[in-house]
């Protein structure tokens, strides 16, 4: 500890005194510079009534990221999903089955010929050499007699019939809207629309139930051989248009990229919007636009202007309680005073910020007229606190320019600057002067009391200074807040 209290010691009375108003000037501005108000107290909705005029406090060139999101998204959703179209389908298939079972019957020739010399029964030693679907089952089954050359055309027209036109994977069905583009795949060049493609297109799992259907109409297929066939078919029956997530991601971000950034110009001193004015959504974008720049821009500068403006204030105090003279009631020295003054303040100041910080929030979760209004429930905001607190400590002098001191706080915290200056000032008169002096808890029970009337009939008198109706419901809220 003395490593840090012994160069304090060194200083003179004078030093540690500046050094002290320095830092109460400095804590004053942080309190007031409070970045978490402006996120609160700016925000609105759209259909909403604004609580306080808008101004632009600077020249402003900034683009509207949502509605330029809102134009690229509109953008994508106006291009179709894009589909792959084999129109060759069919023929492939019917192709393929007639590969595998021309390979089928061969090896099955084979193996009958081999039988009959060794006589030994077809089925111990038949070998189906199938490839297909279902496997040694499918193919035994398969192998089991020789199909006339009839049955075997009439599977594979079964097969091309079933396989032939727009067959969709059931899984693509969720990508289907009221218009998609097909694009072929042998000409990638060639592109078409297709308008309702779910009732102009045959689902896979339709056209597998179809083969099954149609070959029980062979009436010299056995069961057992239809399901055979049934299960051979299957896989070679595939969808002829698939859906090209690739093709279609990539032209929807081109659509978006397309689109050009929507900007919002704004000159120093515009006037937005007015209090009272419905939100739309140009105006909800132009608050949005001033409040990125409060945010972001020229913090520093807001930072020190305040401080400079802070200290200015203080100095003027200072001078004052320097200058007042003899106070009979007070022995207390101007420098101890001024850290009387200085510590209740930061108080205040605490106070203010909070309440002011609460009135917004409160004000941001009601939807209905009164209680959208933030200055109605700042109201409840603790002014009187410097004047009573100083009154007691100190003299009603010093108390009534505390009193102003932290009015002209509250009007800079505050979402209507100037009518809180007027209610805060009128409060801390009424604190200092309105009754006697404080001798007792029961003289301070009072005080409040009187106050707290005198709130309310400040209240009202703005109330109707702003020409804001006399509703029930704003009377109730400004008697309970004041």
């Amino acid at each position: 500890m003395q490593f840090f209290t012994r160069p304090i010691q060194k200083l003179s009375a004078a030093q540690k005194f500046w050094i002290g108003f320095a830092l109460l000037s400095l804590l004053t501005t942080i309190l007031l510079q409070n970045p978490f108000r402006q996120t609160v107290s700016e925000t609105y909705k759209e259909g909403e009534i604004l609580r306080q005029s808008i101004i632009s406090p600077a020249d402003i060139s900034v683009v509207n990221s949502e509605e330029t999101e809102a134009l690229q998204q509109a953008a994508r959703e106006a291009i179709r999903p894009i589909f792959t179209f084999e129109p060759g389908r069919a023929e492939i298939a019917v192709q393929k089955f007639r590969l595998d079972w021309e390979t089928l019957q061969k090896h099955n020739s084979n193996s009958n010929s081999n039988v009959k010399t060794s006589n030994v029964k077809v089925e111990e030693k038949v070998e189906t050499h199938w490839k297909g679907a279902g496997g040694a089952e499918v193919g035994k089954v398969l192998a089991t007699r020789r199909f006339s050359p009839t049955e075997i055309d009439a599977v594979n027209r079964i097969l091309r019939e079933s396989a032939e036109g727009s067959i969709y994977n059931d899984s693509d069905r969720q990508y289907f809207q009221n218009e998609i583009t097909l694009i072929d795949k042998q000409r990638p060049n060639q592109q078409s629309v297709a308008s309702l493609p779910e009732s102009s297109m045959t689902p896979l799992s339709a056209a597998q139930t179809k083969v099954k259907v149609r070959l029980s109409e062979i009436k010299t297929f056995s069961p057992k051989e239809v399901e055979a066939f049934s299960t051979a078919l299957e896989p070679y029956i595939r969808p002829s248009v698939v859906f090209d997530s690739a093709a279609t991601n990539a032209a929807r971000e081109a659509a978006a990229q397309s689109i050009q950034p929507v900007s919002i110009t704004l000159k120093r001193g515009q006037i937005v919007a007015r209090s009272g004015d419905t939100v739309s959504p140009t105006i909800l974008s132009q608050i949005s636009a001033i409040q990125s720049y409060s945010s972001t821009t020229r913090q520093l500068n807001r930072f020190l202007g305040l401080l400079v403006l802070i200290t200015a204030l203080y100095w003027v105090v200072w001078k004052y309680i320097e200058q007042r003279g003899v106070v009979a009631r007070l022995t207390l020295s101007p420098e101890t005073t001024f850290a009387l003054f200085g510590f209740v303040i930061v108080i205040q100041t605490f106070l203010l910020s909070a309440f002011f910080l609460l009135a917004d929030y409160t004000a941001a979760q009601n939807l209905r007229p009164p209680f959208i209004d933030s200055s109605l429930w700042a109201f409840a905001t603790p002014f009187a606190f410097t004047s009573l607190t100083l009154t007691l400590l100190a003299d009603r002098r010093t108390a009534m320019v505390a009193g102003l001191f932290a009015s002209l706080l509250a009007g800079i915290l505050a979402p209507k600057g100037i009518e809180f200056i007027i209610y805060s000032t009128i409060s801390s008169a009424i604190a200092v002067y309105g009754i006697g002096t404080y001798r007792s808890r029961q003289s301070v029970t009072t005080a409040g009391i009187l106050v707290g009337l005198f709130n309310i009939l400040t209240a009202m008198a703005l109330i109707a200074y702003t020409q804001q109706p006399f509703i029930l419901n704003t009377i109730l809220l400004a008697i309970g807040c004041g």
